[in-house]
């Protein structure tokens, strides 16, 4: 994100493009430039997609709630073993 500070550092150290550096980096530019990607450090807009995002996803989830529980005890059914009791 500061990646004007490391394009002047690269351009000094380039012989023939370091001549063309004649001045420092100009700190609030750089900055600006940052909080452009950074969105100001407003997470708003994310946190509302994380929040519709939880909220479709516990929708679906019980949605599926009446199949998976019927798998589930499906599943248990087909495994129950018989009591201990009749092998003595």
């Amino acid at each position: 994100m500061l990646r004007p500070v490391v394009a002047v550092a690269d351009a000094r150290r380039i012989a023939g493009a370091r001549q063309a550096v004649t001045g420092p980096v100009d700190a609030p530019a750089v900055f600006a430039r940052r909080d452009g990607y950074v969105t100001n450090w407003n997470d708003e807009e994310q946190a509302n997609s994380l929040r519709v995002m939880t909220e479709t996803a516990w929708d679906r989830t019980a949605a599926l709630a009446p199949w998976i529980e019927a798998t589930t005890l499906d599943a248990a059914q087909r495994t129950r073993r018989p009591p201990a009791s009749h092998l003595s």
